[in-house]
């Protein structure tokens, strides 16, 4: 039996114009919202550990901006959507589960935040989202700083990016946290 592409064309057109629900609540995927903030926030994170590259490294201020450059780079194209989806996972996997045990998901709602009211439920997902991106920012920075510098002590590029990260996620969150009690009091 031969297949008339014509009439399957016209009928897969005539489909995509039938009236359909439309549903604008599925709620808002926080990756849209930190990938760009994250790409803001890149210079000062990246001036910040730099200067805490510079001792234990034993690196130039120009090597120390060059190694946290590429390493923020690398953790900020592929450490935070990759953290992202692994957060997501669970909310999938919550499709099957019987519904008394889907409440086992409920952290993993900061990757996809469900129709809430008030941007203040933003900010507080960015600050939880702080510390899986934390832990992947650790371990990409310093899969980099190994390549960057092979013949850097481990123990000292493992201190330097616990050391740095604590910093510069401190303050990230700090100032997340500062917005996020704004916007509440705000309303």
């Amino acid at each position: 039996m031969r297949v008339n592409r014509r009439l399957l064309a016209a009928l897969g057109f005539a489909l995509t114009l039938m009236p359909s629900s439309a549903w604008a609540d599925v709620g808002l995927p926080m990756l849209v919202v930190v990938w760009p903030a994250s790409a803001l926030a890149l210079l000062p994170v990246v001036i910040v550990e730099a200067s805490f590259a510079r001792r234990p490294l034993g690196l130039t201020v120009r090597r120390s901006l060059a190694l946290s450059a590429l390493a923020n780079a690398a953790s900020t194209i592929i450490g935070i959507p990759v953290a992202w989806g692994v957060l997501l996972v669970p909310l999938f996997a919550a499709a099957v589960l019987p519904r008394g045990l889907q409440f086992i998901v409920v952290p993993s709602y900061v990757a996809w935040l469900p129709p809430v009211e008030g941007t203040w439920w933003i900010a507080t997902a960015m600050v939880i989202l702080c510390v899986p991106f934390f832990f992947a920012s650790v371990f990409i920075e310093r899969w980099v700083a190994r390549r960057f510098f092979p013949g850097s002590e481990a123990a000292r590029v493992r201190q330097w990016s616990w050391v740095a990260h604590l910093w510069s996620y401190g303050g990230i969150a700090v100032v997340l946290i500062a917005v996020t009690v704004w916007l509440y009091a705000k309303g």
